[in-house]
């Protein structure tokens, strides 16, 4: 489970559109910019990833790390328990 603080700096990502790479728990990476977050259809919480040609939901219990891919004040690399 994401901490509350840590799911602040997801929602920062998501408010100020932010390019993040995203690694998860099962080590696949993912490129694109952090839109929302919401739940899927099984009510689990996700981020909302638009890549180039797709949107993904992905779980943030399954987040091992966020790295922005910008230069601004709010994080460099978030890594999550």
């Amino acid at each position: 489970m994401v901490s509350c603080s840590q799911y602040d700096y997801i929602e920062l990502a998501c408010l100020f559109h932010l390019p993040v790479k995203l690694t998860m728990k099962s080590g696949e990476v993912y490129y694109g910019v952090a839109a929302d977050t919401q739940r899927n259809s099984q009510k689990q919480e996700c981020i909302a990833l638009r890549g180039e040609e797709e949107t993904w939901l992905l779980e943030t219990d399954q987040l091992s790390s966020m790295e922005a891919l910008s230069e601004q004040p709010h994080f460099s690399v978030i890594h999550f328990k």
